[in-house]
C-alpha cells in the first residue's frame, strides 16, 4: 500500500537527503584520511631509534591499532545511523518522485531493472568493518610480538 506525498513533503524530504549526504561524505573524507594518518603512524613507529627498549615501539604500535579500531567502530555507529535514514527517506518519500523513480529504476537493455543491491552498502558497512578488522589483526600481531619479546 502506498501513500501519495505532495510535493511539499518530497522537496523537503529532498533538502533532507542532501544535507545528510553532503555531512555523510564529509565524514567518510574524514575517515578515510584519519585511517591513512593512522596506518603513518604506525609504519613510522618501526623506526624507532634503538636508544628505546623494544617493547616501547611494539606498545606504541598496539595504542595506534586500539585507537584505530575505537575510530572505525565509531565511524560505523554514526554513519551507518546516518545511513539508514537516508534510506528511510528514499523509500518514504524519494521512491515516490516520477522523476528519481525513473532515473534510480531504469531498464538497462541487458541487465533489467536496477535496484538497491548490495553495492550501496559497501562504503557505510563494509569499509569501516574492514578497517576495524586489519586494525584487530594488527593488534593480535603486536600482542603476539609482545608476549614473544
Amino acid at each position: 500500500m502506498t501513500t501519495e506525498c505532495s510535493k511539499n513533503d518530497i522537496d523537503r524530504a529532498w533538502q533532507y537527503h542532501k544535507e545528510a549526504d553532503t555531512l555523510f561524505h564529509s565524514r567518510l573524507t574524514s575517515f578515510v584520511t584519519s585511517q591513512s594518518f593512522l596506518v603513518t603512524g604506525y609504519m613510522v613507529s618501526f623506526s624507532i631509534p634503538n636508544t628505546f627498549p623494544v617493547w616501547y615501539s611494539i606498545l606504541l604500535r598496539a595504542l595506534v591499532a586500539v585507537l584505530a579500531m575505537g575510530y572505525s567502530a565509531s565511524f560505523f555507529a554514526v554513519c551507518n545511523y546516518l545511513y539508514l535514514g537516508m534510506q528511510e527517506l528514499k523509500h518514504k518519500y524519494l521512491y515516490k518522485d516520477p522523476i528519481y523513480e525513473t532515473y534510480y529504476f531504469h531498464r538497462h537493455t541487458s541487465e533489467g531493472p536496477r535496484g538497491e543491491g548490495k553495492l550501496g552498502h559497501i562504503i557505510p558497512r563494509w569499509l569501516p568493518l574492514g578497517t576495524l578488522l586489519f586494525w584487530f589483526l594488527v593488534l593480535c600481531l603486536e600482542l603476539w610480538r609482545i608476549a614473544h619479546t
